[in-house]
């Protein structure tokens, strides 16, 4: 310990630990700095937070995953490639999971069930009279087609509010319930479990999910058949955290002060050393680092930053870059993992058939649907594959409103903050925070020059891949660490990917360089 430089990461998730795990794959990092991890919660995990819950149905304790539910080998090529390598298929083991089986469900409009789904069960009788074979069953037929085609049309940059108005191709039975009951559910996910916000989501974003992918098992998501090609952690998404964590502990001097986050982040214009202090309610005064890494949401890191101590460089440096009005489209959330019946839609209390649920209970009872106050339920038992164990428990998951319902006795109630999970979202905010970033390795890129480095998910894009990408990326910008996974390993994808966000998201670069650099990894990212 003596002799090292002294590292902070502010985050026990994804993003931190995966910045930890990327240093510790290196030597000479590994003798040359000691790392301290600040984490808020009593175990790493972020919004990879799983719970061991004891289930009062069954008498049995499952790992309930509070965050992520699953991942896929296509959404995250960077962590299924990690998963299958070294000791993590033993320490955080995957297994496929079940179909991707939606069911959405609205208040009755004049005496007509107003539910559907994306299976055969929940498409036929009488409680599934909204989906019909020559209405909305066809029209969900026409916008999957469209998303799959719209790059060789030239939708692939245009926004779904674009399509909608202009829509080059068949009309849609009824496009306004269309839009209000099939396609803003799914984008209320996509969009962080808040407001859909068509104008914002690109149909070529979309195309990775709901579209077919060469080499690929899918579609990851559809109105009209489970989506397929998604794997989940046995033991919750935690554990993964946790073995990236273990493994680099075995190299890295680490400690993790557990349930104890920042509260004050600051430079000091005195210290020659540039020094960055961190407080902590344990130590309010700050403690001098050689570095540290921020690795929590934006909204955090603008908090931490605009404190008394740090007025001088909030001014001159960060409140530009933190306060981007960009970054107010990021959503606050509120998980819950509880048992309470009540919030499941009255209509499929009875099958349950599905993994997911949006609308519990119809969230608002309002015509039309208000997707602004939606919010979705995940069925435990189903997520996990038919469990026995995890009967009758549930995670509801909110957007920026609550609703009406509200989970009765929930076993573990956690706030979030989410962004859309596709790179181009807040794409001008992500761009420019590297104007905030402290000196690295990247000469033509513009910085300012201090100790002080952001990583987590709203810089790449929000799920475990994105936070696991900025980790990396911060790893070798800061410290110049190679990247982790042996590129002989990796399918294109996922290599193309890695540098496609660090490059063209996180550290843009003149257009001369992105002009070449990103057309062709974009190219490659699709290469099969």
């Amino acid at each position: 310990m003596a002799g090292k430089r002294q590292l902070c990461i502010v985050g026990g998730g994804p993003a931190g630990i995966g910045l930890l795990w990327t240093l510790a794959q290196d030597p000479e990092l590994c003798s040359e700095w000691s790392v301290t991890v600040l984490h808020d919660q009593s175990f790493l995990g972020g919004h990879c937070a799983t719970y061991p819950i004891d289930n009062p149905a069954t008498g049995r304790t499952v790992p309930v995953d509070i965050g992520v539910q699953c991942i896929s080998p296509l959404a995250n090529p960077n962590v299924s490639q990690m998963l299958r390598s070294g000791d993590f298929p033993s320490a955080a083991p995957v297994v496929d999971a079940p179909p991707l089986t939606v069911g959405c469900a609205f208040p009755p409009r004049d005496g007509q069930p107003m539910n559907w789904g994306n299976f055969p069960a929940y498409q036929t009788g009488p409680t599934f009279e909204l989906w019909s074979e020559t209405g909305m069953a066809a029209d969900c037929a026409e916008l999957q087609t469209f998303i799959a085609i719209s790059p060789a049309v030239g939708y692939a940059g245009k926004t779904l509010a674009y399509y909608f108005a202009n829509n080059p191709t068949m009309p849609y039975t009824n496009q306004q319930d269309f839009i209000d009951y099939f396609v803003d559910p799914f984008m209320t996910v996509i969009n962080g479990y808040g407001a859909p916000d068509l104008s914002t989501i690109l149909l070529g974003d979309l195309l990775p999910i709901f579209g077919r992918v060469p080499g690929f098992d899918g579609p990851l998501a559809s109105w009209s058949v489970p989506g397929v090609g998604w794997q989940r952690f046995q033991n919750g998404a935690s554990s993964w955290v946790q073995a990236m964590f273990e493994i680099a502990s075995r190299t890295i001097d680490v400690t993790v002060s557990y349930d104890n986050p920042a509260t004050a982040v600051w430079l000091d214009p005195d210290d020659a050393a540039g020094q960055v202090f961190v407080a902590t309610d344990a130590d309010p005064s700050g403690i001098a680092y050689d570095k540290v890494v921020l690795a929590v949401d934006m909204w955090t890191n603008a908090k931490l930053l605009d404190c008394a101590q740090n007025q001088q460089y909030w001014s001159s440096i960060y409140e530009g870059p933190l306060t981007n009005s960009d970054w107010q489209q990021l959503q606050p959330g509120t998980c819950y993992i509880h048992a309470d019946q009540n919030v499941l839609a009255p209509d499929l209390r009875g099958l349950q058939q599905e993994l997911a649920q949006f609308t519990a209970y119809y969230a608002t009872q309002q015509q039309p649907y208000d997707a602004d106050t939606t919010y979705t339920t995940y069925l435990v038992q189903n997520v996990r594959g038919g469990d026995p164990a995890a009967a009758n428990l549930y995670v509801t998951m909110y957007g920026p409103e609550q609703g009406s319902v509200v989970p009765q006795n929930p076993f573990q109630t956690e706030q979030f903050v989410h962004g859309m999970w596709l790179p181009s979202y807040m794409l001008g905010a992500k761009q420019a925070l590297h104007t905030a970033q402290g000196v690295g390795t990247l000469t033509n890129v513009t910085n300012a020059g201090t100790n002080l480095y952001f990583a987590g998910n709203n810089t790449t894009f929000d799920s475990v891949e994105g936070g696991l990408v900025s980790g990396m990326a911060i790893a070798n910008y800061a410290f110049g660490a190679p990247y982790p996974i042996a590129p002989g390993t990796l399918t294109p994808v996922a290599f193309a990917m890695f540098l496609y966000l660090y490059l063209g998201v996180m550290f843009p670069q003149d257009e001369a360089t992105a002009a070449v650099t990103v057309a062709d990894l974009k190219k490659a990212a699709f290469a099969t």
